[in-house]
Parts: structure tokens; sequence; C-alpha cells
């Protein structure tokens, strides 16, 4: 995935606003901060406002629960990326299936919860998008996604 830091992105918006942005010291800390709260709410909406392929997932994950507690899947597991929004779960793996099998789920606080009818593998292959991430002006080095860059 291509990427920009986030300086760039500082120093492209204080330039529009009619300053020089030469040298990152010509932006004075507080409205380093500002600039910076405001670029995490322009990189969130832009985030989730398309189904970006960049910041979407295709992974394997296991099934968690038993026939008591029902079945589900975390948002959250140990060792995984943390999953943003959950567009599709399938039984096949749809990079190398013509024709995966999706499965019906419900999302439901901080996991996606299956009907208890359903006749689970132990392990699905889920569609997501990534969480964004949230970025500080002690840290101008980070990288955001080129395709976000611009907002």
């Amino acid at each position: 995935m291509r990427t920009v830091t986030l300086q760039s992105i500082l120093l492209r918006a204080w330039q529009r606003v009619g300053n020089d942005a030469s040298t990152l010291s010509n932006i004075p800390s507080g409205a380093q901060t500002m600039l910076v709260a405001a670029a995490n709410d322009a990189i969130e909406q832009c985030w989730e406002w398309a189904d970006w392929p960049e910041l979407c997932r295709v992974e394997e994950r296991t099934v968690q629960g038993n026939d008591t507690t029902g079945y589900y899947l975390d948002y959250e597991q140990v060792g995984q990326t943390a999953m943003g929004q959950v567009f599709k779960i399938f039984r096949d793996n749809p990079n190398t299936n013509i024709a995966p099998r999706e499965i019906q789920f419900t999302l439901l606080g901080d996991s996606v919860r299956f009907p208890e009818s359903t006749d689970l593998p132990t392990t699905v292959w889920v569609n997501y998008r990534v969480r964004p991430d949230t970025y500080t002006a002690s840290n101008l080095s980070a990288t955001v996604p080129a395709v976000l860059s611009k907002a």
C-alpha cells in the first residue's frame, strides 16, 4: 500500500491556508496539535466512506463459543488484526473458491454473532475493514494510506 507521512499532510494543510510550509518548524506546536486533530477526523471520515481495497482484508478466523454460549467472533482476537466494519463472512476462502458460501451473521456489541441453527466450521473467512489509526503530533513520521492523504 502506498503511504505518505502525517508531516506531509500537515505541511500541505498549513500551506493551503496561506502560511510558509517550507519546514515543520514554521508551524507552531498548538497549530500542529489542531491540524493533527482535524486530520484524524478527516481521515476517519474518508476511511469509512468507501470500501478502499487498501484498507480491507479477507482473513481466516477461528469461531469462538459453544452450544451454550452461542457462536461468535470477537472484533479483537489475540494475534489477529482488530476488525473494523465486517462486510461478509464465508465458509470457504473467497480468494481461492470461485463461489464461496456466505454465512449469515449479526453484529452485537464487540462481536459478530452467528444464528444458533447455523452448522459452523471451526474457522471462517471474514471480509472486513481494518480500524483507522489515531495520529498524534508527537509522531509526525507516522504513515497514512495515500488514498486518504488528500482528506
